[in-house]
């Protein structure tokens, strides 16, 4: 992740450490929310997820997952789908910063608060 330097233009970056992964606290966690979804959502589904001519090779290269509008069940269904496809990788995602700040053990398993 990169931040701004302070008083730097837009091009000049400061590298930003991310937060020590707490892969126990995270597969707690994760076991978690699959039961949340169960419960709440029919399903989760992606299109031609099954389909090996579209998947693209993607191990050796970075992937972003996004949707088109913030809501509170993006941060779980975004952990879901990368646990699955990519269940050997760390991942990290953006939450409310105020989020967390009430639930601080998130930024343990791979949330970025922002504001």
């Amino acid at each position: 992740m990169t931040v701004p330097r302070a008083g730097a233009n837009a091009q000049q970056t400061t590298r930003q450490e991310l937060p020590a992964y707490n892969r126990w606290l995270y597969g707690w966690f994760m076991w978690y929310v699959r039961g949340y979804l169960r419960r709440h959502f029919h399903a989760v589904r992606l299109l031609k997820a099954g389909d090996a001519a579209h998947t693209p090779d993607l191990r050796d290269q970075p992937v972003l997952i996004y949707t088109n509008h913030p809501g509170w069940w993006d941060p779980l269904i975004f952990l879901a789908v990368a646990q699955r496809l990519f269940p050997d990788r760390l991942n990290y995602g953006p939450i409310d910063a105020a989020a967390l700040g009430k639930y601080s053990f998130l930024e343990s398993i791979g949330f970025l608060g922002i504001e």
